[in-house]
């Protein structure tokens, strides 16, 4: 989205520093608008008269219409500066910058630019298309202010540009700046420009100077904006739980994701692996070498970029990875620094429909001596997305679907011209096909392996000749005559000879970043899958982890227990040693009853339909739940019903049994409550409650007995009493927020707002005439716009004149949104600012803080805003305390969303208070 916070800020300059502005015919203005650019200090423009089309472009110069009015130019002699404070909050940038300023003269273009660089964005100057970078200093969640200046030599014809990064604000003008380069011919200044040249990311801007003196463009308050009360990391993956364990050999892994490009990187004979992680916050390209001794040595990144759907192919002409770019496709050839490396366009484009993958693969498909086009594409349009359950539990809208088509070469390799696609039959995978064109059977000809959004591999036979393809209809992989499932899902496919037997072997990377090898053993029959291992480097479970902090095997020290997406439950041991230097031993996945434990959805398990079938989105929460001093296991996932496992084994010989329902003493006669949109019902004592959300142990009203806290059955944050006989009392709505503040909110802590009646009030505050829940919805089609909308579990209010019930009041309601936007939430009540009460440190991008202004026994919340600037997040994270540093202060660990754990030291109780007064 363009500039989706959008942040534009000019103010008049100091009454002490002449200003460009006071010159005549200079005009703030937005492009396409007469209305001015200029608002309060302090506040934002939100793309107030700009055209949609427009939507990413403010002008602020002497133009009065789209045309550049060089009859209004003015010409500068001397030092020009502008000045402006800047903050990425969310960036995800694969390539492009996420903003430039220009000045714009007749022939020169003077910017300043962003970059993204491992752990942060480069801030830059340049001119035209030569840039030079300062070092890492713009993270996200910091707020910088920046200064750049321009000092022209009209006799030289020529202008140094210079940036300054943080410079005193109180102070002079530094006698060096962060970098400076030499450029330009003529010096005229004619607009000022901003721009954001991809579609992702949210940078903010605010008091935009130009001035002609230092003190002009710095200015008194030039820092008043920056915040405080927030860690930022310098390099994110310095934040990731290091092993300090060479004895472990872990699984191979990236963050969420994994894209396999196998190549012999070093040329050495043997295939390395090259992975990309499409996804935040391990977005990027990574190498790990293959030494021979059977582990993959320790990752490499070589470029912060990837994107899920690159591929792979191996061919007579060499090794090439590709990416679509909208209906076009990039292609390299020589992948040394990943994406960083140079590209050519490939000579076609997009003629067939693509839902969420669309992947472009090289061959000779038709045997005519020249490298074609193949390509996978997935449909979502019969799907939809959530929320198409009966009341039987069957799925009525359609299914998932993966084609795939190829395009004939009929010019050279040198010269590549490509005929319109043609599709290929009968091949129709579950999504996500993947397809890898190879001789699978070893019969002479080419035959289709492809992959889906689930969990199978299928085999299309060619049973035509290798001149005139034709495919057989699909076949499922099998070990020992039984049909494979893959532990995971969401398979991405790549094919190359990996054991140099001469077949083609599979690659294969899965939604937890970690990586398949499946040995092809001859005439199409392939061994047992075997997982790649890896040299330790950094503690990885999976991915969305959930991590809770305990002394699991009371040994003394605080154990890490979690869930992932694939719906295991992991206890990662605590070795001994204090932060940065903790041992940490390989995660161990806990067994009940002998048994592993695994949640998955399956077939109707998941609001959000059949093709979630794998996945498990276990949430855990752990303290002694039944009194007998030993540390107990609960759970929510996927599925949206409170768990729990009993601890029946001896200290430090932990051993579970269950799953075991929570019982609840619902009043009698009355039916347990449910999310409304789910299709099956609660028996008489378990907890339904909206799925993926934490349940969070403490003993809230002190009487001894562990509480439980998660979200209830509409959203709201709810009180879960534990009775002495055992059982709970049905959730009690206690928490609040403070007057003035947003009470309901999205799955990561961002306001949910919608007024439909237009009467001044959050609809999702309040309730129909007849008492029932108002929800936020969305439509969520692959065949046309999406929209926001509210409705009730029996209709939709899409008009001004809904009836409005009661209000709820200032009641925390952590998710007002409706099926598959409901739930999602994590969250830890922890004293966090050591005043004795309990606060809420809940997930975000990063993680948020609500400080509780009330009691522990009158919950009310103010929102601190976030503690972390790192963006560790695009579904959800998950906060965690333990003290590692040994300074009886609680750190903040997050579980995020590539599966890896961010610790956050703190020395003080007064760190890492948020950003918000």
């Amino acid at each position: 989205m363009p500039l989706s916070a959008t942040l534009y800020m000019y103010e008049p300059f100091s009454d002490s520093a002449e200003s460009l502005t006071k010159l005549p015919g200079w005009k703030p203005r937005s492009k396409g608008s007469n209305i001015p650019a200029r608002i309060a200090p302090g506040k934002s423009l939100k793309k107030e008269g700009l055209p949609e089309s427009q939507g990413g472009y403010l002008l602020l110069g002497n133009q009065e219409s789209n045309q550049k009015a060089y009859d209004l130019m003015r010409r500068i002699e001397g030092d020009v500066y502008y000045s402006f404070l800047m903050e990425i909050d969310e960036a995800d940038l694969p390539e492009k910058s996420s903003l430039i300023i220009s000045l714009y003269g007749k022939k020169t273009n003077s910017r300043f630019i962003i970059a993204p660089s491992p752990g942060g964005y480069k801030a830059g100057i340049g001119h035209s298309s030569k840039s030079v970078y300062a070092s890492d200093l713009l993270l996200p969640g910091q707020t910088v202010l920046v200064v750049v200046k321009l000092d022209f030599d009209p006799k030289l014809q020529n202008h140094r540009l210079s940036l300054y990064l943080n410079p005193d604000p109180s102070g002079d003008e530094p006698a060096l700046s962060s970098i400076s380069q030499e450029g330009g011919t003529e010096p005229y200044i004619e607009l000022i420009i901003f721009r954001q040249i991809d579609q992702s990311g949210t940078t903010k801007i605010d008091e935009l100077r130009v001035a002609s003196t230092w003190a002009g463009a710095v200015g008194r308050e030039a820092l008043a904006g920056i915040p405080t009360g927030i860690y930022t990391s310098e390099n994110m993956a310095d934040r990731r739980l290091a092993y300090n364990n060479p004895d472990v050999t872990p699984y191979l892994g990236v963050g969420l994701w994994s894209i396999p490009f196998p190549m012999d990187y070093d040329n050495d004979g043997d295939y390395d692996l090259v992975i990309g992680c499409g996804d935040k916050p391990y977005r990027g390209t990574y190498l790990f070498k293959n030494n021979g001794s059977g582990v993959m040595e320790k990752a490499v990144q070589l470029s912060s970029d990837a994107h899920a759907n690159m591929a792979h192919s191996e061919t007579p002409n060499g090794t090439f990875i590709t990416r679509p770019d909208k209906q076009k496709c990039k292609v390299w050839t020589d992948f040394t620094r990943a994406t960083s490396s140079p590209y050519k366009t490939i000579p076609f484009e997009q003629d067939f429909y693509s839902g969420r993958q669309s992947t472009w693969r090289f061959a000779d498909y038709d045997g005519d001596g020249d490298t074609d086009l193949y390509f996978g594409a997935d449909d979502w349009r019969e799907y939809g997305w959530d929320d198409s359950f009966n009341e039987e539990g069957e799925w009525t809208a359609g299914r998932l679907h993966g084609f795939v088509y190829w395009s004939e070469n009929t010019g050279t390799d040198e010269a590549p011209k490509y005929s319109a696609s043609q599709k290929i039959e009968p091949i129709d995978t579950y999504g996500y096909p993947q397809p890898c064109l190879v001789d699978w059977d070893g019969d002479g000809d080419l035959d289709f392996i492809c992959g889906e959004f689930l969990d199978k591999i299928t085999f299309f036979e060619n049973i035509g000749t290798r001149t005139e393809p034709r495919y057989a209809e699909g076949r499922f992989l099998t070990v020992n005559g039984e049909t494979l499932h893959l532990e995971l899902e969401m398979l991405l496919l790549s094919s190359v000879d990996w054991d140099h037997d001469g077949d083609p072997d599979l690659i294969v990377g899965k939604e937890d970043g970690r990586v398949v090898y499946i040995e092809n053993i001859g005439g199409g029959n392939i061994a047992e899958p075997v997982y790649f291992r890896q040299q330790a480097d950094r503690v990885k479970s999976g991915a969305l982890v959930t991590p809770d902090c305990i002394d699991w095997d009371q040994d003394g020290d605080l154990d890490i227990v979690t869930g992932n997406t694939a719906g295991f439950v992991e206890f990662i041991e605590n070795l001994g040693g204090l932060a940065p230097d903790t041992k940490w031993a390989e995660p161990v996945r806990l067994k009940a009853d002998g048994k592993t434990i695994r949640v998955m959805a399956g077939e109707n398990g998941s609001i959000q339909g059949p093709a979630e079938a794998k996945w498990g989105y276990t949430v855990v929460g752990t303290a002694d739940w039944n009194q007998d001093g030993l540390p107990d296991l609960m759970l929510n996932s996927i599925i949206g019903k409170i768990i729990w496992y009993k601890n029946i084994g001896t200290p430090g010989n932990p051993v579970l049994t269950g799953p075991l329902d929570v019982d609840v003493k619902w009043p009698e006669g009355e039916t347990p409550p449910k999310p409304a949109w789910n299709w099956w019902n609660p028996e008489d004592s378990e907890l339904a409650v909206e799925w993926r959300t934490r349940p969070d142990l403490v003993d809230i009203d002190e009487d001894g007995r562990i509480d439980l806290v998660t979200l209830d059955h509409e959203g709201y944050l709810a009180w879960y009493q534990r009775r002495a006989d055992g059982m709970v009392n049905p959730g009690k709505r206690i928490f609040k927020m403070a007057p003035g503040e947003d009470c309901v909110l999205d799955n990561n802590a961002a306001p949910m707002k919608f007024d439909v009646n237009k009467d001044g009030i959050n609809d999702l505050t309040q309730k129909t005439a007849d008492g029932e829940t108002l929800y936020m919805a969305r439509t969520h089609t692959y065949s046309g716009s999406r929209r926001n909308y509210v409705k009730s579990p029996t209709r939709s209010f899409e008009e001004e004149t809904f009836p409005a019930g009661d209000n709820t009041g200032q009641l925390l309601r952590a998710n007002g949104g409706w099926a598959g936007r409901s739930g999602r939430c994590k969250y830890r009540l922890t004293d966090w600012d050591g005043d004795g009460d309990l606060d809420l440190l809940v997930n975000s991008k990063s993680i948020d803080f609500l400080e509780n202004i009330g009691s522990n026994t009158d919950f009310i919340f103010v929102s601190r805003g976030k503690i972390v600037g790192d963006v560790l997040a695009g579904h959800t994270t998950c906060p965690a305390v333990i003290d590692l540093t040994g300074e009886g202060i609680p750190d903040l660990l997050i579980g995020a969303e590539d599966g890896y754990f961010y610790h956050y030291p703190r020395t003080s109780y007064e760190d890492m208070l948020g950003t918000k007064e």
